[in-house]
């Protein structure tokens, strides 16, 4: 994915949820102390959220792609929305309050969906590339130069745990109880012979890896 595209999406997704915290997090005071709305009449606002989020497939699902473009729906979507929460807003009266804001909610909460669907259209398939390696970590396979390599699962849960916390430095006791389910106290050297195991198995030259990456006194790196 070009860095222009990785930019577009991160904004994207930014302000899909900077919409919504918005507004969301300061509309309780507003309805109880600016409206006086009752505490039961305040839940009942919030719960629209969830009625949106489980009526709105019905009809958006049907939308998608069928008759419109995912990034089109998305667009209009989010202006009919802050159409709705302007509306919103000159709302004094708990009923309109609700009728609207549930209106909002079934356009807006497709929009996560909608969000995501565009994202990952953008992503050329699920696998990761490093170098001669190439790891689906939905298939469960990797190859190298091409061939498949045969790793146990054990070595493939390892491998797609350090590639999840790429660039973080992980200690053999988080790996041991993440990738093992063993007791942190454990004195073992299995995270030792598996990391050995995946060197020999995927670098070109285990004894100077490229990718996992000893880190000394610690524990085990990955580097993309």
């Amino acid at each position: 994915m070009l860095l222009q595209m990785r930019l577009r999406l991160s904004v994207m997704m930014f302000f899909e949820y900077f919409i919504w915290g918005v507004w969301y997090v300061t509309l309780g005071t507003w309805l109880g102390q600016t409206l006086h709305f009752s505490g039961e009449q305040v839940g009942l606002v919030y719960g629209t959220n969830a009625l949106g989020a489980v009526l709105s497939p019905f009809f958006v699902g049907l939308m998608a792609d069928e008759l419109f473009a995912n990034q089109r729906l998305l667009a209009a979507l989010h202006a009919i929305g802050g159409v709705l929460l302007w509306f919103a807003s000159t709302q004094t009266g708990f009923s309109s309050m609700y009728v609207v804001l549930l209106a909002y909610s079934l356009c807006y909460m497709p929009t996560m969906a909608l969000s995501n669907a565009v994202a990952f259209r953008q992503m050329k398939d699920p696998k990761q590339d490093f170098g001669s390696i190439r790891v689906d970590l939905l298939g469960t396979e990797a190859t190298r130069d091409g061939k498949p390599v045969n790793l146990s699962a054990r070595e493939f849960q390892l491998l797609r745990y350090l590639i999840e916390h790429r660039g973080a430095t992980l200690s053999r006791e988080e790996l041991l109880k993440q990738v093992w389910g063993y007791s942190a106290d454990m004195y073992t050297r299995t995270v030792d012979v598996h990391v050995a195991s995946l060197r020999q198995k995927l670098e070109d030259d285990p004894k100077q890896p490229k990718f996992i990456l000893t880190v000394q006194g610690f524990g085990y790196k990955f580097k993309a």
